[in-house]
């Protein structure tokens, strides 16, 4: 056994019902002795404490949607961000309750919610665990994992698998409380790498120490650090352009290429919106009709509007679709295909004609 797993083995808890218990013993830790006496320990919390849950916001920026989701979340939370085609952006919650809260800020450990070390599940499984009294139900779907919330409706396998959309599944299985925390020692040192940044950027115990260190030594600490690295950075740079050659793939550059063509594509595409609505009513029609199907995640390029017409090029899972919505806006006469419909990158590629009454206002 490595260093790293004897570490893990020796300073693991679990925290629930208002309880730290030891992964490596039976022992149940009072409220007198807590965990002071390890050495940086790491506590689970218990999936009784938290909302495990994702949403989706239309924002591409992530520092927007930390800064919404602080002020939309007060309570302590982790929370895991991927963004989707510059439109939007899916966040994984992990939002605790306040007993859990309130124990992690009154003991300095690394915390870590139960089930983000749930990767041993595999597709098509349901696993059942009987741990400190209560029943606990995990399962995967998709790339996510799902689980029940510990006692109660949902303790019972087959409403848990009802209730959370996982429907039938091949195989199910079992495991004691001692077969469920050995697996959790393995799993702490295989946490996927997406959520690294997450848990570390979610810990109270980062604060606290900032709070008792030196903060000059601290920044200065930081800046040599930073300089150090930049020195080596560009050491490295000059020995690699004297000595070696790069070798970037074509595929790489055709990618990065076609990005920054897509991004320009944008924002040529805003302005000329936005043009559109400053100098017409209709033109504001046209804003909301546009807003309207980005939301709907269909991609919008190439508008030509005048006289009344604007001509749109658009990507979407459904043509059929996509033209009904325009059709339900009020103030658009009539929607027409110009061209055939081509099949892209999995979708429907076709060009539309909006014909939309004079005079109209949808401000």
């Amino acid at each position: 056994m490595n260093p790293l797993h004897i570490y893990c083995k020796n300073n693991m808890f679990i925290f629930t019902a208002g309880k730290v218990q030891k992964l490596a013993t039976r022992d149940t830790l009072n409220s007198k002795n807590r965990i002071s006496r390890f050495s940086l320990p790491i506590v689970l919390i218990g999936r009784e404490h938290y909302q495990e849950f994702e949403k989706e916001y239309p924002v591409p920026d992530q520092n927007d949607v930390r800064n919404i989701i602080n002020n939309e979340y007060t309570q302590l939370k982790m929370v895991h961000l991927h963004n989707n085609a510059l439109t939007s952006t899916t966040v994984k919650f992990f939002l605790f309750d306040k007993t859990a809260e309130e124990y992690v800020r009154n003991n300095l450990c690394l915390f870590i919610p139960e089930t983000m070390l749930a990767t041993f599940v595999n597709m098509g499984e349901l696993v059942t665990v009987s741990r400190l009294g209560n029943t606990l139900n995990i399962a995967r779907k998709g790339e996510n994992i799902v689980s029940s919330n510990g006692a109660g409706l949902y303790a019972d396998p087959d409403m848990f698998l009802l209730s959370s959309g996982v429907g039938k599944v091949a195989q199910r299985k079992k495991l004691t409380q001692e077969e469920y925390f050995a697996i959790l020692q393995q799993q702490v040192t295989e946490i996927p790498k997406h959520y690294l940044v997450s848990l570390m950027k979610g810990q109270v115990l980062a604060n606290e120490l900032l709070k008792r260190f030196h903060f000059p030594s601290v920044a200065a600490g930081l800046t040599c650090s930073v300089l150090l690295y930049w020195l080596m950075l560009f050491g490295h740079l000059k020995w690699h352009e004297s000595f070696s050659q790069s070798n970037i793939e074509s595929a790489e550059v055709r990618e990065v290429i076609q990005l920054k063509k897509q991004l320009a594509e944008k924002i040529a595409l805003a302005d000329e919106i936005k043009s559109s609505a400053s100098s017409d009513l209709s033109g504001q029609l046209m804003w909301n009709i546009i807003t309207g199907l980005l939301d709907n995640g269909v991609s919008v390029g190439g508008l030509l509007y005048q006289d009344g017409e604007a001509g749109i090029t658009v990507l979407t899972p459904s043509a059929t679709e996509t033209i009904k919505q325009i059709r339900s806006f009020p103030g658009v006469r009539n929607v027409s295909m110009d061209g055939d419909i081509t099949s892209l990158q999995g979708k429907q590629s076709v060009r539309l004609l909006v014909a939309i009454d004079s005079g109209v206002n949808n401000v």
